[in-house]
């Protein structure tokens, strides 16, 4: 039992930690990429200027800090990390090494990772890129699609698309820590926000509007039951 409170008591930490801080997105490419870099960072931009996001890359690492210890750090604490994949990325130990650890993270399902296939490579023959979506969309690399705007314009749909997804996903966790604290208003307060057209939200909001849910000593599980299966 107090095994069981204390998991609930971490989960609730570590959604309202979650909750209050913005969305991180993470960039790591290879010296030889650079100018890919730069190209993609323009068509990111928008992000960079929403006060819920937040783009990190190695060009902000401070000079008096191990750039590789930065760039691991920095690694752990995003929400997304964008592998901008090339033979040279690959071919760089300290790059590897972060991808698979970046993909260990994505499997526990605490970041998505998405490779941004820059240029022509093995990048498919590699186990850590099984069941991760490349970009752009069917694995073309980049330097052979005939327009690179076009190239980057269909990456950055992709990404806000994603971006959008793991808000809502952070939402219901924070609906969920709202609920297990009987906080009912604020938590549908939330997910009002994600404009949910299923039958089921509507029932349990309504048994909540109108006061029925007090005599269901259960109506807390079953919101969070239908929460987790969003």
């Amino acid at each position: 039992m107090e095994r069981g409170k204390k998991a609930v008591l971490d989960y609730m930490k570590q959604s309202i930690s979650k909750s209050n801080t913005p969305l991180k997105i993470f960039i790591d490419y290879a010296e030889e990429d650079k100018d890919y870099f730069n190209e993609l960072y323009k068509h990111l931009l928008i992000f960079q200027r929403r006060a819920d996001i937040k783009i990190w890359h190695q060009g902000m690492a401070f000079a008096d800090y191990p750039l590789d210890e930065t760039i691991k750090q920095n690694l752990h604490d995003s929400d997304i990390a964008l592998i901008l994949t090339s033979v040279d990325f690959l071919a760089t130990d300290n790059s590897y090494y972060r991808l698979e650890n970046a993909v260990a993270r994505h499997q526990k399902g605490k970041c998505l990772v998405v490779p941004i296939i820059l240029r022509t490579c093995l990048w498919d023959y590699g186990i850590e890129f099984v069941d991760l979506q490349a970009l752009p969309k069917g694995g073309k690399p980049i330097n052979n699609w005939a327009n690179r705007d076009e190239a980057f314009q269909s990456v950055s749909k992709c990404i806000y698309e994603l971006v959008e997804k793991w808000q809502e996903k952070h939402k219901t966790q924070q609906a969920i820590t709202f609920v297990i604290r009987q906080e009912f208003s604020q938590a549908f307060e939330l997910l009002d926000t994600l404009a949910l057209q299923k039958p089921l939200y509507y029932q349990l909001k309504q048994e909540y509007t109108s006061g029925v849910y007090r005599k269901d000593p259960h109506y807390a599980d079953r919101l969070i039951i239908f929460l987790k299966s969003l």
